[in-house]
């Protein structure tokens, strides 16, 4: 009976799997350094037992097709370095955000 249980929940994921490959990457971030990162994205994901569904795929495809592919490659690598389940943008760090708002006040006074 257990083995059986497995079989399903192994099926079950097969087909989770095959349904989200079907899925097509929009034609803004088809590209070869998009569809490498995605690749890993989706390793990284399985290896930490999330799944992939079609709804969840499509969501992160129309968000960073906003984005555009090197703002979508950068948080995509920033998201599995930081373990995330998610894809996130990086945030700014505070000093950064001082330090640009100084240059751009100096810029104002030149």
């Amino acid at each position: 009976m257990i083995a059986l249980a497995d079989e399903m929940e192994q099926g079950k994921k097969k087909r989770e799997r095959v349904a989200a490959e079907r899925v097509p990457i929009p034609i803004t971030l088809d590209c070869a350094m998009f569809n490498y990162e995605w690749d890993l994205w989706c390793k990284f994901r399985r290896s930490t037992k999330r799944s992939l569904s079609p709804a969840y795929i499509k969501g992160a495809f129309e968000e960073m097709a906003g984005w555009g592919v090197e703002r979508a490659v950068a948080a995509m690598r920033h998201s599995r370095a930081k373990g995330y389940h998610g894809i996130f943008e990086p945030k700014e760090s505070a000093w950064r955000a001082k330090e640009d708002a100084d240059k751009a006040v100096a810029i104002r006074v030149d």
